[in-house]
């Protein structure tokens, strides 16, 4: 958004205000490095860092309120399409796919609700930012599409089309050499049901996202990524965007690409990556990478990384094509992790109907509060008389005896609170013991001894039948004791094995 726009409407308020909030007790967010259409970019703290996770994130924030009102079905859709991003993403797993750390829905410093993802923060910005600047060289240009569609590959392998790559999407790494693709919230499953909406960029999205007609599930291939892929090759190369072909077919390369060497080979590699056609195209990212480099170069997946994708496919689909394309937008937000406990229709309309409650009841007590303006003045005026009569001392003393007596107060529910929450604690302890039996015990028949509170745990001992046991614990489903042997039934078989651990209830005959 220009510096003049995102001033507009700053100026009116439609920014969020996320500056020192804390998203899921540990994304401390510090400021706002971008804003967009309908999502404000925000770089955060991650105080509480998990296993290979950064310091510094990346939150993007989506503003309802961007933009003023919103009609419903609009508002409908771009919820559904960061919920989708969230669950596309939440199920990656590759190095050149950005990763997502947290999502879900909360409220600003305002009251206003938003929708956000955590991110990761990728300092070297995007590859539009970085190619403007002049065009890379052939070489260049193949690494980052080896890259690119290395990423893409994985995501076609468990049946995600992503529908909008473009240089702005692809963001670097701190030494711009580590691409990665971002911006999964438009994408679709292959093959799914229903007809295809136009989105993407027209001048990266595949014709097919734009068309006039009617199209089917059938026009859902990965040959429309590969369409957009191949006018990003064309930017990389070229150091300008593909306007002149928008939703058309690469003829032509400028005149300071036509000078090199690959020149005839790269056109007619773009030329049949863009055709109008899906079924005229690389039907693959893969074969269009083979294409780009002449086939002699590595490819894009080794066979571990196709055959892990090949292994999780059914998994991931019954989660994925099921829950994010068929369930109403309520349940995306309930199904995705880190999401809240509150679901995203019902606290918008919960919020709608507190505003409304707040302003009839404004309405019906303001006129009370004017008619009886004239009575609160005069009565302030008889208490400030009154009261600056008092000496400074008397008040200074009735201001500390006040406050004492709070600080006792509440001092002494505090105390009354702990007593009885302990009192409870102590009491489900007892209740707990003599449901299972806490003293001692007599084994039924020979029980194996366990470490943990587990059938499938290791064996560590034998108990023998007639053994006298002590109860020493109970876990929670009460199912499982933990004993001491204090008197064998039979002479132990091992003298090395325990005399303690875990064992099933039912073998236990209680005194």
């Amino acid at each position: 958004m220009p510096n003049s726009a995102a001033q507009i409407v700053e100026e009116k308020g439609w920014l969020l205000n996320l500056e020192g909030l804390c998203l899921d007790d540990r994304f401390e967010v510090t400021r706002r490095i971008g804003c967009g259409s309908y999502a404000e970019i925000y770089v955060a703290q991650n105080t509480a860092p998990r296993t290979d996770e950064p310091k510094i994130v990346v939150v993007k924030a989506l503003n309802l309120l961007l933009h003023g009102a919103l009609e419903a079905d609009l508002e409908r859709t771009l919820i559904e399409n960061i919920a989708l991003e969230a669950q596309a993403m939440g199920s990656f797993d590759h190095d050149h796919i950005a990763r997502l750390f947290g999502c879900g829905s909360a409220l600003d410093g305002d009251g206003k609700q938003f929708y956000y993802l955590v991110l990761e923060y990728l300092p070297g910005g995007s590859l539009a930012q970085f190619c403007r600047a002049q065009p890379l060289s052939y070489e260049q240009t193949l690494d980052y599409t080896k890259q690119i569609c290395a990423a893409l590959s994985h995501a076609h392998a468990l049946s995600v089309l992503h529908r909008d790559i473009k240089p702005s999407n692809i963001m670097l790494s701190a030494n711009r050499r580590t691409a990665k693709v971002l911006d999964f919230g438009t994408a679709r499953l292959l093959h799914a049901a229903g007809s295809i909406t136009k989105v993407g960029t027209d001048l990266y999205a595949a014709p097919e996202h734009f068309s006039l007609h009617h199209t089917t599930k059938d026009d859902l291939t990965p040959s429309a990524d590969v369409y957009a892929v191949a006018k990003t090759v064309y930017f990389l190369l070229c150091g300008e965007s593909p306007s002149s072909f928008k939703q058309q077919q690469i003829s032509s390369l400028p005149a300071h690409v036509n000078g090199n060497q690959r020149a005839a080979h790269l056109l007619r590699v773009l030329k049949k990556a863009t055709s109008v056609r899906p079924a005229n195209r690389q039907q693959s990212v893969q074969e269009f990478y083979d294409d780009l480099c002449g086939s002699s170069e590595e490819t894009v997946c080794s066979s571990r990384q196709w055959d892990g994708a090949a292994s999780t496919q059914s998994r991931v689909q019954s989660r994925i094509v099921v829950e994010i394309v068929e369930k109403p937008v309520r349940d995306y937000w309930a199904e995705t992790k880190n999401i809240g406990s509150v679901s995203a229709g019902y606290a918008a309309r919960l919020t709608v109907l507190i505003a409304r409650c707040l302003k009839a009841l404004w309405k019906w007590i303001h006129p009370i509060l004017c008619k009886a303006g004239h009575t609160l003045t005069q009565v302030s005026r008889w208490l400030w008389t009154h009261l600056s009569a008092i000496s400074t001392e008397t008040l200074l003393r009735v201001a500390a005896a006040i406050t004492i007596l709070t600080v006792l107060l509440v001092a002494s529910l505090s105390i009354i609170k702990w007593w009885h929450a302990h009192s409870s604690t102590e009491t489900q302890k007892q209740e707990v013991n003599k449901s299972v039996g806490i003293g001692e015990a007599i084994a039924n028949t020979d029980i194996n001894l366990r470490s943990k509170a587990s059938g499938k745990s290791n064996l560590i001992g034998l108990v023998e039948k007639n053994s006298r046991v002590r109860i020493l614990s109970s876990s929670a489903d009460q199912n499982w004791c933990e004993i001491e042997v204090i008197q064998h039934g039979r002479a132990k078989e091992k003298p090395s094995s325990a005399d303690r651990g875990w064992v099933n209830r039912v073998n236990l005959t209680f005194n």
